[in-house]
């Protein structure tokens, strides 16, 4: 059972300012718990870069703790940081988001050889291939001679499926290759 609204407002205090986005206790979280008063509340999960605070015995991600203690309610899917840093938790860069929402606006894997999201280079065909994600489904747009033609051709087709959702970094590289 998730913490309530009052109970979570007794324990900590929320700064939501711009590059700010912390969790300070207000007061001690239970026997034995290392947390101060006015300490910084929660700690980086290394392996999921998200900070997490534990309350009550029980683990809380400070981004969806962000949301309820502003808007009094629990988020009704998940929570997407506009700038795609998971650590980044004020107000502004937090946003409701479906799951697809929030992998629209992920940015390049980490196995991506081509430097470009949706491009990846087809050796049969000895074409750069770009393809863009949506409801589940890869959209084929095209092969190309080289990954800028390829990668332009993804960001105007994810502009018009992933809206808002779009990386704000692709956006950048969309006026550079256009």
């Amino acid at each position: 059972m998730n913490i309530v609204h009052a109970e979570l407002k007794e324990f900590l205090y929320y700064d939501g300012a711009d590059n700010i986005g912390v969790f300070t206790w207000l007061k001690r979280n239970g026997r034995g718990n290392r947390n101060r008063v006015g300490g910084i509340a929660g700690s980086l999960d290394k392996v999921t870069g998200y900070i997490t605070i534990r309350i009550m015995g029980k683990n809380y991600q400070a981004h969806r703790l962000a949301w309820f203690y502003i808007h009094g309610i629990w988020p009704k899917s998940g929570i997407d940081h506009r700038d795609t840093i998971k650590h980044h938790n004020w107000l502004s860069n937090l946003r409701e988001a479906t799951q697809q929402q929030n992998t629209f606006n992920a940015g390049i894997q980490k196995n991506n050889n081509s430097g470009y999201k949706g491009v990846s280079w087809n050796a049969k065909r000895q074409k750069w291939i770009a393809q863009v994600g949506y409801n589940k489904k890869s959209k084929y747009l095209g092969g190309f001679d080289t990954a800028e033609e390829a990668a332009a051709q993804y960001l105007i087709a994810a502009k018009k499926l992933h809206g808002d959702f779009l990386h704000h970094s692709l956006v950048d590289k969309l006026c550079k290759l256009l």
